[in-house]
Formats: C-alpha cells, structure tokens, sequence
C-alpha cells in the first residue's frame, strides 16, 4: 500500500489540500474489496460523464462488464487492478491493467475512473502512476490504452508519456501506448515492487 497526498501546483491549492486526509492506494484484494461494488461505482460515474456530455457509450452496461469479476478478468491472467481509498476506506477510485493474451509483455490500461466530487487532486494521475510502476516491474514493455475524445482522462496519460499511436473512428477513441523500456518513471507515486502482495 501507498499512502499519498495530493501534490499541490500553486499556493492556494496548497492551502486547499493541506486539511484533506491522504489517499491510500492498494492493489485489488478480493477479501478487502468486491467487484461489484467497483461495477456499480463504474457504472456512476460513466453515467455522470454521459449527463454532462464528458462522454457517450454504445451499450454502457456493456462498458464495464468486466469489472463483475476483477480476480478472473484482471489477476488471474497476470494483470492487476489499483483502488485509490479515502480515509475511511470507501473506494473512490480505481484503474486496472490486463494482458493482451496474444502479447503477453503489453499490457492494456482499463476502466480508470475517479468519483468526481474527488477530482483535481491528481487520485487519477497516482493511480496510473502505480499502474505504470507494476507493469514494469512485472514484465510489461508497453501499455496500450483507448480513450475517448472528450476524456479528463487523455491529460493523464499524457503527463505519464503515454503518445497517440492512431484513432479509432468507430468509437472515437485516441489510441495511446507507453513504452516501459525507455519510460522515465518516479515522476509519480513509489512505484510497488514486484508482485507485492494487496
């Protein structure tokens, strides 16, 4: 586990933060954390972003079906899933990477999300952070991602190096990929050593 606080850019923010408790990030842990809990508050925030026009889904259950089982659909076959907890231990955000089964060394960043009464303290930023630091410490060379048009989400990425590679014109969605061989990491939170336990 990482216990973090948000890292402030300017005074006022500073002074913002300073009486907001830490955020503690932890791997998936099925006996701490349940999948459907993390489906529905999935499901709460793409809602939220389809309200505000942030995004549109074909098929929004169809969206997060794999988050009903995070063990089988992300640990199981060698990936991993991040929860960024408040003070309390309420999920409150969260991001998880699978492998491509046909290229075991890449990985593929999924379902990165943030309830938005916690935005703007970089909870988003960390959680990738993590991300990026076990997948390279587990063997990934890369990270691919598909995000869409109109996504916070895409200045994350790129603040972590990620690049365009292409667009998906069907979804609409930035095709973005970090290289892990030549990635300078550190710029986020400690990165988990190697297949540290939840």
């Amino acid at each position: 586990m990482t216990e973090i606080c948000p890292r402030p850019k300017n005074n006022a923010r500073l002074r913002r933060h300073e009486a907001e408790p830490p955020v503690n990030i932890r791997r998936f842990d099925a006996g701490r954390h349940s999948s459907e809990e993390i489906a529905r508050i999935h499901l709460s925030v793409r809602r939220r972003q389809e309200e505000s026009g942030e995004n549109s889904f074909r098929d929004i259950l169809d969206s997060q079906k794999d988050l009903g089982d995070i063990p089988a659909q992300y640990l199981a076959p060698g990936g991993s899933f991040f929860i960024a907890e408040n003070a309390e231990g309420s999920v409150i955000g969260f991001v998880g990477l699978k492998r491509d089964q046909s290229e075991p060394a890449v990985g593929i960043l999924k379902r990165l999300a943030v309830l938005p009464e916690y935005r703007g303290r970089d909870i988003g930023y960390r959680l990738v952070g993590e991300l990026v630091g076990w997948a390279k410490a587990n063997g990934c060379g890369r990270i691919k991602l598909a995000t869409g048009l109109t996504e916070r989400a895409y200045g994350i990425y790129a603040r972590h190096g990620f690049i365009e590679t292409g667009f998906n014109a069907d979804s609409q969605d930035f095709l973005m990929e970090l290289d892990l061989e030549n990635a300078r990491l550190g710029q986020g939170p400690a990165n988990m050593a190697k297949d540290s336990p939840p």
